[in-house]
């Protein structure tokens, strides 16, 4: 049974209470089709952190800001984008996880977040 649908600009989302953790591992980057996007991500995560940040129409980071963040420090823009995926999607808070992989694993991260969003449909 699903839980309360959030607005989110315009969008509305689904939380599941039996959901609290992602769908796509960090390092599942050669799923679904898109290994041209995750062979990019080693390049220009830039790219897939705009697409994400403009799918989940976050009020605060727009997704050009998003995209300069990207390219000023990778890391940071990784990290920020996996925590707002767990808000947005209702999931349990783990900022050290969060901060760990977003450093240590910036390009996986990114396509992460863009894989996350169109498992669940976005």
């Amino acid at each position: 049974m699903s839980g309360p649908i959030l607005p989110n600009n315009g969008r509305a989302h689904v939380q599941d209470g039996n959901e609290r953790q992602f769908r796509v591992g960090v390092f599942d980057c050669f799923r679904g089709g898109l290994q041209p996007f995750c062979l990019g991500a080693f390049r220009c995560d830039f790219v897939l952190n705009y697409l994400t940040a403009e799918i989940i129409g976050d009020e605060e980071q727009n997704p050009l800001g998003m995209a300069c963040l990207s390219v000023v420090c990778p890391s940071m823009a990784a990290t920020l984008l996996r925590m707002k995926i767990r808000r947005f999607f209702g999931m349990e808070e783990d900022p050290i996880v969060d901060v760990f992989y977003g450093t240590c694993c910036t390009p996986c991260v990114s396509c992460q977040t863009y894989n996350e969003v169109k498992e669940r449909g976005y």
